[in-house]
């Protein structure tokens, strides 16, 4: 015969209808209080059969205790937002000698003699409180990044929340007991859950506040502080004023200064090549885009009455060395003065009134056509060989070179002389005879580059190049 479980009442001590309840704890254990028992516990009401009704007794086995359960009576459950019910086990006895009764019953889908039987009662878990709170309120500072976002140090994080690592801004509110803590067995619990609290904390905005005058100023941070998902349905969290559920999460407040970019070490490299002056194309002055320079996308640039010039007007410099913010040793560079910011995103920068920036000169590169050049008419007697040689009849290099008599370059309108620069390392014509008297382009001279000024050079892989000049071949006298 099927008992039927809601024949039975829990009551309490006091023989009132029971209620259970306990704080969430991740399990679905009950203890059952001291006194509480069922109604009836025997006889009429119970279910059984009038001839046995004062044979067997139910009551609640001390041993085995109780369980919460879903709306169905039976599946367990450890979730707040799922226990209505609380299964008791039952312990069924029986008279002496009549033992035997108990196999003629089942409750709740049991045998009555398997001590498996259940009755079951009104019961709720309710969720547990988190106490929250900030490590740091105020002082949450960093530098203009373009975005909102806090940002990590090595000794805080903000995105996380302290149990899962020390670091975190956002933890425990001092003074918490374990009771308000997260059911993990470091804090004390049976077991560990799997709620996790996500943090998420940022600026108001992006930008840098500041006041009337100008000055720098703190602005809000939030933090918003949740337990996604079903896990958070097990939780409220606290800020000791306010209590939210944490599936819905809860906001922290804190301050901080977004500082403004400093620029005065972010000018692109400014390059030009040698023109014997200091001069620098303010075209070409700008800042460097990304995380050393401007945001990508931030209106920002330099406004007009500043001043720029290379440290010295050659390739090496002046010969005192500046190292750069990058730890760079350079030999030239670009200083700037007068300066200042406009664009819309101005006020999250700021820029010293003077500055230095990377700045090259390169070498003038001498070619047939960058060298003007005036070559004198060389001359020889025929002799067989295409060699040049001077007047006196020498071929030395040093010798040939005295056809040249001037090699300049324009620099800015100014004739600069190279010639002292140039090596002649061959002269010969093209070829060894007279042909006719013919002159015009006869002569090639290939020239080195000997000077050491290095404001000069060849290009890069030649170590010489080729100029033609005029040079006539004369017959030989031949006397019989």
């Amino acid at each position: 015969k099927a008992i039927d479980p809601n024949n039975f009442d829990i009551v309490d001590a006091h023989g009132n209808a029971s209620h259970a309840t306990k704080v969430y704890d991740g399990t679905s254990n009950y203890t059952v209080p001291s006194g509480w028992n069922l109604r009836p516990s025997t006889g009429h009401g119970t279910g059984v059969i009038t001839a046995d009704e004062d044979k067997i007794n139910f009551a609640i086995d001390p041993n085995k205790g109780a369980h919460f359960t879903k709306a169905d009576n039976t599946t367990r459950t450890a979730n707040a937002y799922e226990a209505t019910r609380v299964a008791y086990n039952v312990k069924a006895t029986a008279d002496n000698g009549y033992e035997y009764l108990l196999k003629n019953y089942t409750l709740n889908g049991q045998n009555l003699e398997s001590g498996n039987a259940t009755a079951t009662g009104a019961g709720t878990i309710t969720r547990r409180t988190i106490n929250v709170g900030l490590a740091e309120a105020s002082g949450i500072d960093k530098v203009y990044d373009g975005n909102a976002n806090l940002i990590d140090t090595a000794n805080r994080r903000h995105q996380t929340f302290a149990d899962a690592d020390g670091r975190a801004n956002v933890g425990y509110a001092a003074g918490t007991t374990n009771a308000n803590k997260l059911v993990r067995t470091k804090n004390g619990y049976g077991v560990d859950d799997s709620a996790q609290v996500t943090v998420q904390g940022s600026y108001a905005d992006k930008n840098v506040a500041r006041d009337g005058g100008g000055n720098v100023i703190a602005k809000n941070i939030t933090y918003h502080v949740e337990i996604a998902g079903d896990a958070g349905k097990n939780y409220f969290l606290s800020d000791g004023a306010t209590t939210v559920n944490a599936e819905n999460g809860m906001n922290l407040s804190a301050t901080g200064k977004i500082m403004p970019r400093d620029l005065s070490g972010a000018f692109k490299k400014v390059t030009k090549v040698y023109d014997g002056t200091k001069n620098v194309d303010p075209s070409k002055v700008g800042f460097e885009i990304g995380a050393n320079g401007v945001v990508s996308g931030d209106a920002v640039g330099l406004a007009s009455g500043r001043t720029q010039e290379f440290e010295s007007e050659n390739v090496r410099g002046s010969g005192t060395p500046w190292t750069a913010p990058d730890g760079t040793r350079q030999h030239n560079w670009v200083n700037y003065s007068n300066l200042s910011l406009t664009g819309a995103d101005a006020g999250n920068y700021t820029i010293a009134s003077t500055a230095k920036g990377l700045g090259e000169i390169t070498p003038y590169v001498l070619n047939p056509t960058s060298v003007d050049f005036t070559i004198g008419p060389a001359s020889k007697t025929y002799d067989g060989t295409k060699t040049v040689k001077w007047t006196d009849g020498s071929s030395a290099p040093s010798d040939q070179k005295k056809y040249i008599t001037s090699a300049t370059v324009n620099i800015n309108g100014n004739h600069v002389n190279v010639l002292d620069d140039l090596k002649v390392s061959s002269a010969e014509y093209d070829t060894k005879d007279v042909d006719n008297g013919r002159s015009a382009n006869r002569v090639t001279y290939n020239l080195s580059y000997t000077g050491t000024s290095g404001n000069f050079s060849l290009a890069p892989g030649n170590t010489t190049f080729a100029k033609q000049g005029n040079g006539i071949i004369t017959k030989k006298d031949v006397t019989a």
